[in-house]
């Protein structure tokens, strides 16, 4: 240390007895101390940013790894024991209806209905009074915003922490290969293929007709309620346009 102030002060002595004279900048620094110090900073600098890095990698994957076993175990076992009780509930409420119609025309309207939704008929008969129904669907906003709410629902009830399927990636291609390849997105696909209706049509007489609604693999209550709106209220539209119609063809006889 000492030797570096004596040559400072030595470069700087020539440099006032010299003037205005202009100086080698390496005369200033004759052991290259200054490249040193930068080369220093700048290489813990680069030391601290792949610390970093690697950091954020190790936080990516602790986070892919969490939500996949969130995701696994939810499509293993969609279901529990609340909801069940929930379902319950629900279908006593709405799951039956009694229309002020002949048999033949509710059968006919429920038909029109569902096809109306787009759903495939698997079994119809008018006799036995059975009508089932696959890949119902609703929209996919909706369907979006109730496979989110029940899978944070089912995390609270299975001890997992549902902010966990919130929180981002730090690495921008993480995130949209997970978003490409979203278990969510894919088991909903998948969901629509396999859920299905049935519809129990029963002649009460006098002009009186029951109608008995039931879904399958439909495990998160709020998304059963939704089923149940949407069919009802297809069911109702047809019924009411069946009925002008008929009125309408006896008016003109």
């Amino acid at each position: 240390m000492k030797t570096i102030t004596s040559a400072l002060t030595i470069v700087a002595l020539a440099t006032v007895l010299t003037g205005c004279a202009v100086l080698d900048p390496a005369l200033l620094d004759p052991i290259g101390i200054t490249g040193k110090i930068r080369e220093a900073r700048e290489q813990r600098m680069a030391d601290q940013a792949l610390k970093e890095k690697e950091r954020e990698e190790q936080s990516d994957h602790n986070l892919l790894m969490q939500r996949m076993n969130i995701t696994t175990r939810f499509a293993t076992n969609p279901d529990t024991d609340a909801w069940k009780e929930q379902r319950a509930k629900i279908s006593q409420a709405a799951g039956e209806r009694v229309f002020s119609k002949d048999y033949s025309h509710v059968f006919d309207s429920l038909v029109v209905a569902v096809s109306s939704l787009e759903m495939q008929v698997n079994n119809m008969e008018r006799q036995s009074g059975y009508i089932t129904a696959s890949r119902i669907g609703l929209s996919p906003g909706e369907a979006k915003t109730l496979r989110r709410q029940a899978m944070n629902d089912w995390c609270v009830q299975n001890g997992f922490d549902p902010s966990i399927l919130d929180q981002q990636y730090h690495s921008s291609t993480m995130g949209t290969m997970t978003e490409m390849t979203d278990m969510g997105n894919m088991m909903a696909k998948s969901d629509k293929l396999h859920r299905a209706l049935t519809f129990r049509i029963d002649n009460l007489g006098e002009s009186r007709t029951r109608v008995t609604l039931r879904f399958s693999e439909v495990h998160y209550p709020g998304e059963l309620e939704a089923y149940y709106r949407l069919v009802w209220n297809s069911v109702d539209k047809q019924i009411f346009i069946d009925q002008n119609i008929d009125g309408n063809v006896a008016k003109r006889q």
